[in-house]
């Protein structure tokens, strides 16, 4: 076994049940064009979706009939932050001023598998398995961060980088990445020479993760392709800990198309998730104290994705006391 496994599995923790199946294609795929249809619009947000009535009314049937994931995370921090980064999803999802559908709660999850290494096996896998091999050949290796100097120093890159990315969607000239130094799960990517090349940090909390930061620090054919090999290794680490859902709260209307496509390609799902009754109603003084994990900054008022595009324009992403409910929701609203 890697010796980096060895410290970051830690404690599996045991969670009953497994993800369902997720079996209606097509639904996924109506609402996805839907919301790549919604995001490059003319004119505000809620009027595109006024504009294109027939093609919203087909999405809403369609997020109505795709499967549920109700979360009940503890009130660990990071189950606070994964709340909170979901309690407002829905408002930046669709801009529709009081009205809430069951598109408002329509988000990418990777479902993970039962064991670590089922992650990468099958036909859909091949390009991730063959770009991980080019990244271990170039001398590609990764570690798992606790040092609280080293983080600091990637996160004081992390914050160069986005200062002068090539790449206006993903430029910020006033980002701050200091809350990510409060999550415990940070996987890295070094160069031969132990140049840092690629950062993820995930929140998690039982049966349940968010992703934060997945994110290049330079750009060379070696950080391109440590993208795939910690895309595994992510998926692998959050397997090991027990966790079966990685969710990213990047709004799906501004996710670009190819991003939903590499999403599609590492086993994201669209479904609709949405926090149990019990979470909605719970009223935490302390969460003003908590430092939540949205995804990473970057231009405009939107919130982009904690991933990014290479300059080829492939797109990628990675993907405690939890109760998880998976719901039917053809019947529901």
């Amino acid at each position: 076994m890697h010796q980096a496994w060895r410290h970051v599995l830690g404690r599996r923790q045991e969670v009953g049940g497994s993800p369902t199946e997720l079996e209606d294609g097509g639904a996924e795929e109506l609402v996805s064009a839907f919301f790549t249809s919604y995001a490059t619009a003319a004119g505000s947000r809620g009027l595109g979706v006024l504009e294109q009535l027939p093609r919203s009314v087909r999405a809403l049937r369609a997020a109505r009939s795709l499967p549920v994931l109700t979360i009940d995370v503890s009130d660990s921090i990071e189950g606070r932050v994964i709340r909170q980064g979901l309690a407002h999803f829905g408002r930046r999802t669709l801009k529709t001023a009081f009205i809430r559908t069951p598109l408002h709660e329509v988000a990418s999850v990777l479902i993970l598998p039962k064991t670590p290494k089922q992650y990468a096996e099958g036909r859909s896998k091949q390009t991730l398995r063959r770009k991980t091999r080019a990244a271990e050949r170039a001398g590609v290796r990764w570690e798992p961060v606790d040092d609280v100097a080293e983080r600091r120093r990637l996160v004081a890159l992390s914050e160069s980088r986005e200062r002068i990315h090539p790449q206006e969607r993903y430029r910020s000239a006033d980002v701050d990445n200091s809350r990510l130094l409060d999550h415990r799960l940070w996987l890295v990517a070094y160069s031969r020479d132990d140049v840092p090349l690629l950062m993820a940090v995930v929140p998690t909390d039982g049966a349940w993760s968010m992703l934060a930061y997945f994110r290049t620090l330079e750009d060379s054919t070696d950080a391109s392709n440590a993208r795939y090999l910690m895309s595994s290794v992510l998926a692998e680490a959050l397997v090991a800990r027990g966790v079966r859902y990685l969710v990213d709260t990047a709004t799906m209307s501004n996710l670009p198309e190819g991003l939903r496509h590499f999403q599609r390609m590492l086993g994201y799902r669209v479904v609709r998730v949405r926090l149990s009754a019990a979470l909605r109603r719970r009223q935490q003084p302390p969460d003003s104290e908590v430092s939540a994990a949205p995804p990473a900054s970057g231009s405009g008022s939107a919130s982009p994705s904690p991933v990014e595009v290479d300059r080829s324009g492939t797109e990628t992403t990675s993907v405690g006391a939890s109760s998880v409910q998976v719901e039917t929701a053809r019947a529901r609203t």
